[in-house]
């Protein structure tokens, strides 16, 4: 068996913008975030060879399934993020960054499984997390009073 789970979130991220320094070129975001689940699929390949009398048989099964019933809804977390901002055009900035985004507790639902907890040994546990390259333009927004 070879198969990916892949789950999408939407990620509304409350951050902290800390600047550090005089120039403002440098930035560290951090801060709670609150995903909701768009999507769970699971896609890969499996093999399996059926036992008969005398004759040799593989067989190779494309799976794509869906796994929205398996993971819970949403997902809570925290991200840290470091960067660089530089001037670009007056009064935009180019940013670029490296954010880790770390989930709280388990995402795999196990009252969807018929016996809880039989498929599962002590040790394994469905976490989310992510390592992202990230590069943006910040535009200023002026609030008019």
């Amino acid at each position: 068996v070879n198969t990916k789970t892949s789950v999408d979130y939407l990620t509304v991220p409350l951050l902290i913008s800390i600047h550090p320094g005089r120039g403002g070129r440098f930035f560290i975001n951090t801060g709670p975030f609150a995903g909701i689940k768009l999507n769970a699929r699971c896609k890969g390949t499996v093999y399996y060879n059926p036992e008969s009398s005398g004759t040799y048989t593989r067989y190779k099964r494309i799976i794509y399934d869906d796994m929205e019933r398996a993971i819970k809804d949403n997902n809570f977390g925290w991200i840290v993020e470091g960067g660089l901002a530089t001037s670009l055009f007056g009064h935009l900035a180019l940013e670029c960054g490296l954010q880790y985004r770390r989930g709280f507790g388990e995402v795999y639902d196990d009252t969807y499984l018929p016996e809880s907890g039989s498929f599962f040994n002590d040790g394994t546990v469905f976490e989310n997390s992510s390592l992202s390259l990230r590069i943006g333009i910040r535009v200023p927004v002026k609030v008019v009073k």
